[in-house]
């Protein structure tokens, strides 16, 4: 019974996108489409492990929130700071999604990932390009990277 609980919770993990508030903290918002961080950006935080058993959701509120975004994305920031291990199904699941991403003309970039998982993904092969230059070890450092990249009148405020 407690495997099936586990899978239950990590199926149905709590996955939102950070947007920032008034006084420019950082606040959860469900991921449905049309929500982002700011404009041009999502930060997707994942709630749980990736793996085989949530991956299809992952993919599916991740592709909503970039056919969702008005006006189109730059960069998409995927907070991992909960994902400790990413199995074969997640990996390719994540290369999959880079791949459309960059045929979208957007950027994926990793956040606080645990260097067991990056290792995995390194093996996986899942970031194309020169993946080292995507990992970010806070959000902030992300958030820059991303303004520095798009720097339009929108996201030099804040």
């Amino acid at each position: 019974l407690s495997l099936l609980d586990h899978v239950r919770r990590s199926y149905t993990a709590a996955n939102f996108v950070l947007v920032r508030d008034e006084q420019g903290d950082w606040r959860y918002r469900e991921p449905i489409p049309g929500t982002v961080s700011e404009p041009r950006l999502v930060v997707y935080r994942l709630g749980n492990e990736l793996y085989y058993a949530n991956v299809a959701r992952f993919q599916d509120e991740v592709l909503g929130l970039v056919d969702g975004a008005d006006p189109p994305l730059k960069w998409l920031v995927i907070d991992a700071g909960a994902v400790n291990d990413v199995d074969y199904s997640a990996g390719q699941a994540l290369g999959d999604l880079d791949t459309l991403l960059q045929v979208k003309g957007i950027t994926l970039a990793l956040v606080e990932l645990n260097p067991n998982a990056r290792e995995q993904i390194g093996r996986y092969g899942s970031l194309k390009g020169e993946p080292q230059d995507r990992y970010f070890d806070t959000l902030g450092k992300a958030v820059r990277a991303f303004r520095q990249d798009s720097p339009t009148k929108e996201t030099r405020s804040g």
